[in-house]
């Protein structure tokens, strides 16, 4: 059996809540997202998504909302493909992980 290669996808969607936050998401010490005006679209529930190849293993996400003076860091343990969901509730960032997409991506 060939190993599995070293890297794997993180799928990062924004979700509810956002209302023209700043948002920056760093993997590690590497800037991954910077966006200055990010909104939820209420029809689709969801903001914003990207997709980052990311070293299988131990990997430390941080989420900044300089606007509202929030961070997060979110501790991950990754071997394949992981989908994290953030949402802005009550003026705290809320997260969740799962081995699988929402119905809309």
């Amino acid at each position: 059996m060939l190993p599995k290669p070293p890297l794997t996808d993180l799928n990062i969607t924004l979700q509810d809540g956002f209302q023209g936050e700043q948002v920056i998401i760093h993997i590690g010490d590497q800037q991954v997202y910077a966006q200055p005006d990010v909104h939820t679209k209420l029809l689709l529930g969801y903001a914003d998504f990207i997709k980052v190849s990311v070293q299988r293993g131990q990997i430390v996400v941080g989420v900044d909302l300089p606007t509202r003076d929030l961070s997060e860091r979110i501790d991950l343990e990754i071997h394949d493909p992981l989908f994290l969901f953030i949402s802005l509730v009550s003026s705290k960032i809320h997260y969740f992980v799962q081995n699988e997409p929402l119905g809309f991506m």
